[in-house]
Order: structure tokens, then sequence, then C-alpha cells
């Protein structure tokens, strides 16, 4: 896929969200003690501390120092989605510092592999793009560098609400789960997800859901007035029934191309995701996009240094690079993906800054619930009850 959407390229952000990498964005039962047992890490290790402070004093002796970027050298090796980047952001960091950044690609094939892609290849990344699973797990596995945000002081741009629920480096981007409805087909204007469940009966068999489990089993979490990442069987079980109480009214429980049933009209409402529908409506214009009122499921990315660099001044310089407004108004008119920085937002591209499903929106920013990693237990509650939802 390679479509163009007003300046837009459709297949990055379709490679990165619709194969396995969302898939496995929660990491599967297990694979956090698999992985470290693979990788013969645990959280008592000491070699992240000593790695973490010899390049913590590297940083703070540059500092002292008056480094400026002049003081900058060598290569940056990055895990990350294939183009998932400004398109001269890389090539504008070179003629700023003299630095290098190869990118590798290594987060394809979900977060444990990406985890274990690392663990296993000890100094040969400096940094990675990455959500909280991905964090966590290299934290466990004490694979994560820890910055310092002094030498990082674009940090000022991004809000409070996205540092803090990204503490490992600068959060990027984030995608929400909410849905659409085509306003020529349906009478009402539905704002909750009390509305999805409330209209589905009366619109049976033109409703869609897709067929990821973390997102659609979070939105009845919310729509039952629970966590997203909650741990408790009851209301697991709870969000479980209120998914069965929908099936019946079901066109289809779809594994990609979540918006083509709106689009062609066999459907009237369907949960989606925020980037997914942006690129519907420039097809049709009859399909509104709702960030639900009590809230929404959503993925936070960011990038995260790994420990052992030797390069953490270059990788922090770069890190606050890319949060310079213009810079990150390129990452993400490149990527077409929901910003999080309000003053990048006079260099974003229309289509996606007055578009309702990207545009920064204080209030609604505000009641999203990032998805965490839960551990094996919770984990296993909650694959069950989708698997029980499916066969229903």
């Amino acid at each position: 896929m390679s479509e163009q959407f007003e300046g837009f390229n459709v297949s990055r952000s379709f490679t990165r969200r619709t194969a396995l990498v969302r898939g496995a964005q929660l990491a599967t039962a297990g694979s956090l003690a698999a992985f470290l047992a693979a990788c013969g890490g645990s959280s008592s290790s000491s070699s992240s501390s000593s790695s973490s402070s010899s390049a913590a004093a590297t940083t703070a002796a540059a500092t002292a120092a008056g480094a400026t970027t002049a003081a900058l050298s060598g290569e940056i090796v990055m895990m990350n989605y294939p183009e998932w980047m400004g398109k001269t952001t890389v090539a504008d960091f070179k003629t700023a510092t003299g630095v290098t950044v190869k990118q590798v690609e290594g987060l394809t094939e979900g977060t444990s592999a990406a985890a274990a892609q690392v663990a296993q290849n000890k100094g040969s990344y400096d940094m990675a793009l990455g959500g909280p699973v991905l964090a966590a797990m290299l934290k466990e596995g004490n694979f994560l560098q820890e910055i310092n945000p002094a030498n990082i002081p674009n940090l000022a741009n991004v809000p409070d609400f996205f540092k803090t629920a990204y503490p490992w480096g600068p959060p990027t981007d984030y995608g929400k789960t909410g849905f659409a409805y085509r306003k020529d087909l349906i009478s009402e204007t539905p704002t909750s997800w009390a509305d999805f469940w409330s209209l589905a009966p009366k619109y049976s068999g033109k409703v869609t859901l897709f067929d990821y489990d973390v997102d659609i089993l979070g939105a009845a979490l919310i729509y039952k007035g629970y966590s997203v990442n909650s741990e408790t069987q009851s209301e697991i079980d709870t969000a479980r029934d209120a998914l069965i109480e929908l099936k019946p009214h079901l066109l289809a429980i779809l594994p990609t191309d979540a918006s083509k049933p709106l689009l062609k009209g066999t459907a009237v409402m369907g949960m989606d995701y925020d980037y997914s529908v942006s690129y519907a409506q420039r097809e049709n214009e009859n399909i509104v996009w709702v960030s639900p009122e009590e809230g929404m499921p959503a993925y936070l990315d960011g990038w995260l240094a790994i420990s052992g660099t030797q390069k953490l001044p270059e990788v922090e310089a770069f890190m606050n690079f890319l949060l310079e407004p213009k810079n990150y108004a390129g990452f993400i008119n490149n990527t077409g993906s929901a910003f999080l920085m309000p003053d990048a937002e006079q260099y974003i591209d229309d289509a996606i800054k007055n578009n309702p499903a990207l545009a920064y929106d204080e209030a609604a920013a505000k009641t999203i619930e990032f998805e965490q990693f839960l551990g094996e237990e919770a984990t296993k509650i909650r694959s069950r009850a989708w698997q029980e939802f499916k066969n229903a």
C-alpha cells in the first residue's frame, strides 16, 4: 500500500500498527519471565547500574564543561519501525551535530521479539522507540539506560500529562481507540460508549469491532466504569459480558481494514483507531470520529536509551533535537500520527491538526488511559475473557 492522502504516506501508519506490532504491543502471558530467563537478566542485577552510572558521569562531565554540539561525534544505532521518522530529521541532525543515525528495523515482530533482540545483541543498540511494555521489559532485564532530563531541555515542550505517563524518555506519539459513525445513515449523534452500546440493537447487523483484545476489552472496561488496565476477575468478566451483549448485533469482527464497512455503508457505526478513521474521512466526509466522553484506551510511544550505550550524550542530543517544534512537526507530518506537542501545531499539516481524530485536544487527552504491561496472571485472565467473547 502506498496511496497518498494530502501529504500522508498511508503505508507507514498501516505498516506500523496493523501488522503484528499492535497485536503484540502487550506481551503475552509469561513472555516477560521467558525473556528474562533467556537473557539471564533480573531486576537485582548490578550490570545496569554500573553502565548507567558511567554514562551519566559522561553526560554530567560534558555538561559541566559547557559542551556544545561540536563535542558530539560518531554514530547512534537506533531500533525503529520502518520509515517512522521525519523525512529530513536524520540528515538535519547530522548537519547540526555531525552525528550519524543508523536506523535498524526491530519492532515489526512485536514487543517480546524487540526486547530479545536488544538483550541478545548487547552493546549493539544505543536507543529504541517503544511503548510502556517494551520499557518495562527492558527495565526489568536491566537493559534500560536512565536519561538526564536536564540534557533534554525541549522536554519542556511536552505536556506534563504525557511525561508522567511515559517516564522513561521523551514521549513521541500516541493512538486512541474510539468509534466512528456515518452521520448520513443514522439520525442520532452519539458521544459516548454508552451511546454505542445503546444504539447497537437499533442498527443490528451494521456495527463492527476490530479484532484486537487489548483495545476492545479496554473500551468495554471503560464503558462499565473500570480501568483499561484492570486486573480484577469480576471487572474483566463484566466487560466480557458487555461485549457478548453486543455480539448479536455485529456485522463483523475485523482483523484488518476496520473502516472499510463504514466507507461502503454496510456498517453505520464501528470501533476503530484514530489514524484509521482519519484516513477514511478523506474518502467520505460523512464519517464522524467520536472521542467517547467516558474516556479511551490508548497506546503511547517514546524514545528509550539502551544500557551500555557509549553514546548517551549523542542519544540525549537527538532526543532534544526531535522535540524542537519544527523537527517534531516533520516527524508527525511524515508518520500521520496523533501529536502530543501543542507548540508544534503551527508547523503541522492542516490535514492532521484540523482532523478531530488526530488534533490535539487537551480535555480529550486527559480522558485517555494508556495500556500497560499487566503481568502473567492478569494477561491470562484477559486472554481467557476475550476468547470467551469470541466463542460466544
